[in-house]
């Protein structure tokens, strides 16, 4: 298999880190975006290089992608920066201030991030016909799966960039721009620290499952735009319920 040009947001850390990682040990060229690095991310040597200053939630990030990445030719973007908090609605009963403010803060990353990402990307022409595009998304924001409640923020940003997921696959198939939206599954990172560590798994785990998702799209293309899939550790990947 010929090597892949991939360009991952939220890569200084936890699943990005690991995917910039394995994609890198594989032969690929690899573009790691966001907002600082680290030792851990410029050790790895990427063959495209750490982007800086790529912060998803700002509304200046297309501006900074378009003079960074100029001229790169991306086969598949991972929108993969996130954060999550685990506000309930005691929290918007009780401090609402501090709470809505989170909320607007997992929006802008969560759910708006990815849309600026991708149409500065493909207005721009890194992205086109043949590219394909990856959003993190989380079984959080699946309607259907919601039996647990709370996590009122978390869970609606995920389910609202399920949708520009899905906008983004219908608008650009006829450009022959393919869109899926992943779950990594249960992952023992920084940003779930603070969660009960029971079921967690490794990144290792995610990223074997975000390979096999990886090639899967690259090789379908359009045929599987707008959907929603559980990485699954690298056993299968599972359709998700929307």
């Amino acid at each position: 298999m010929s090597s892949l040009t991939v360009a991952i947001t939220g890569a200084s850390r936890g699943i990005g880190l690991g995917l910039a990682k394995a994609l890198h040990e594989r032969g690929d060229v690899v573009y790691g975006l966001c907002r600082k690095s680290n030792d851990s991310l410029n050790q790895l040597g990427l063959k495209g290089g750490v982007v800086e200053g790529v912060d998803v939630a700002s509304d200046d990030v297309g501006s900074v992608l378009v003079e960074k990445l100029q001229g790169v030719n991306i086969d598949v973007l991972v929108n993969n920066a996130g954060v999550l908090s685990r506000e309930g609605l005691d929290g918007f009963c009780g401090n609402a201030a501090a709470a809505l403010a989170n909320a607007r803060q997992q929006f802008e990353v969560n759910a708006l991030g990815p849309l600026k990402v991708s149409s500065a990307l493909v207005s721009n022409g890194n992205l086109k016909n043949g590219s394909k595009i990856a959003i993190v998304s989380s079984l959080m924001g699946s309607i259907t799966d919601n039996d647990g409640g709370g996590m009122y923020a978390y869970r609606s940003s995920k389910a609202a960039v399920n949708m520009i997921g899905k906008s983004l696959a219908n608008d650009l198939k006829d450009q022959g721009i393919a869109v899926q939206l992943w779950h990594p599954g249960y992952i023992a990172t920084d940003m779930t620290a603070s969660a009960n560590s029971s079921g967690k798994r490794s990144v290792d785990d995610c990223i074997r499952g975000f390979l096999e998702l990886v090639d899967k799209l690259n090789n379908a293309g359009v045929a599987e735009t707008g959907l929603f899939f559980h990485a699954n550790y690298g056993e299968g990947r599972k359709p998700i319920p929307w």
